[in-house]
């Protein structure tokens, strides 16, 4: 089969830097391990690193059963505003010039990343047009989440100024062939926005769930030596276990005001606890400033997945002080699922979908929406050892029944051949 997969704003397999490969890169190895062909269509701009990789139409041929072709768009410097639209808006256009005037090789079966929903949309229109099945993987809910920055009086006026992203969005979500998401909250939400009509049977052309999960890692043993030396570079024995961490990207999507003020009175407990904060992202210089007297919080910056998962795996818990946005609470971020991985509890403000982990699987501490809150959290897991060791064992045995990568990414790969009748 010729598989098209349409995916913004993640890691290629052009990209030459070590990276973690996320939706794109995941299910096509998988589908070129069953022999398929496949066609990766993505933006020109890496979302990640915030610039251009060739800054025009590009094709780049990555082997035999992989082609990727870049679509040229403006860029952006934050993860939200204004300027990340009118990429989009940019991008769509791009796209129905490389849909209707470069004659692309005709798919079998397309699976489009959602969003953006401008692209998402005239990928549609086209494939419709050919008869051609296509599955809508959501993985935010756009536009609703256009609002939530803002206070909740102007969100009808909003609203008005957004219509025609709620137009296109409903369109799109209500008339793809299938559709995928994140968690149950969020696939429920994309059903309801959409007024979607549903497939009472499971059967494998109905709705589904498809987490946020990552191929593992794989380590060895001179790995984990040189990353044990690399943070004692730092001056942190990791060995000591006397961390709390967060990797992610650096952004307003978290409130790290609590973390200054958890570190600040852990700091008084026992200042041999550290809090160690690693990534990049416009939220970067700011914390510099926040932290510039903190003596036990460590700023990194980026690091690869292998010191990545030594921080995480050898801490007391990993942190994730997200905002209280709706649709992070319907979902399962993939922080809180590489904490699973890492056998790691966690301790984060969110609600919904990661309480109910929390609280039934007992592998993290959720609902943590104030500083004290987030400290009492802290000081439970610090103090008890067993609770942290049961934690991380629930942790890695939920992930292992729950989140599995092979499992799931070989069931998606069955259910595309079974649309395809393949």
């Amino acid at each position: 089969m010729h598989i098209w997969i349409f995916q913004t704003g993640e890691p290629l397999h052009c990209d030459t830097e070590k990276y973690r490969p996320m939706r794109a890169v995941n299910l096509s190895n998988m589908l070129i391990e069953r022999g398929h062909n496949v066609e990766i269509i993505s933006s020109d701009f890496y979302h990640q690193l915030k610039l251009h990789r060739t800054g025009k139409f590009s094709k780049l041929i990555i082997n035999k059963l992989l082609n990727i072709n870049l679509i040229p768009s403006t860029g952006y410097t934050k993860h939200v505003g204004i300027a990340r639209l009118f990429d989009h808006l940019i991008l769509s256009l791009n796209l129905i010039i490389f849909l209707y005037f470069k004659k692309p090789r005709t798919p079998d079966f397309v699976f489009i990343g959602y969003p953006p929903i401008e692209c998402a949309f005239v990928l549609q229109i086209w494939l419709h047009a050919r008869n051609i099945n296509f599955l809508l993987d959501i993985k935010d809910n756009w536009p609703v989440t256009f609002l939530q920055p803002f206070p909740k009086i102007i969100h009808p006026i909003l609203k008005i100024l957004f219509f025609p992203y709620y137009v296109i969005s409903k369109y799109t979500i209500k008339n793809a062939s299938i559709i995928s998401s994140i968690t149950p909250n969020f696939l429920k939400w994309s059903q309801q926005f959409s007024k979607r009509k549903l497939n009472s049977a499971t059967t494998y052309n109905s709705d589904f769930v498809l987490p946020l999960v990552r191929r593992p890692i794989d380590i060895k043993p001179d790995d984990l030596s040189q990353s044990f030396i690399y943070w004692k570079d730092y001056n942190l024995d990791i060995s000591l276990r006397k961390h709390f961490t967060f990797v992610g990207s650096l952004t307003n999507s978290f409130d790290f005001d609590i973390l200054y003020h958890v570190s600040k009175y852990m700091y008084i407990y026992d200042p041999s606890i550290s809090f160690v904060i690693c990534g990049s992202g416009d939220q970067f210089q700011r914390l510099k400033k926040l932290f510039s007297d903190s003596l036990n919080v460590l700023l990194v910056g980026k690091v690869n997945e292998i010191d990545a998962y030594t921080i995480i795996n050898s801490s007391i818990a990993t942190l994730s002080p997200y905002n209280n946005f709706n649709h992070f609470n319907m979902s399962i971020p993939n922080k809180v699922i590489e904490s699973l991985e890492y056998s790691t509890p966690f301790i984060t403000t969110l609600s919904g979908d990661v309480a109910f982990l929390a609280r039934d699987y007992n592998v993290g501490i959720a609902s943590c929406t104030t500083p004290d809150l987030f400290k009492d959290a802290c000081l439970k897991l610090y103090k008890n050892p067993k609770l942290r060791s049961i934690m991380s064992d629930n942790a890695i045995n939920l992930y292992n029944s729950n989140f599995n990568y092979y499992k799931i990414y070989a069931d998606l790969v069955d259910r595309i051949e079974k649309l395809t009748n393949y």
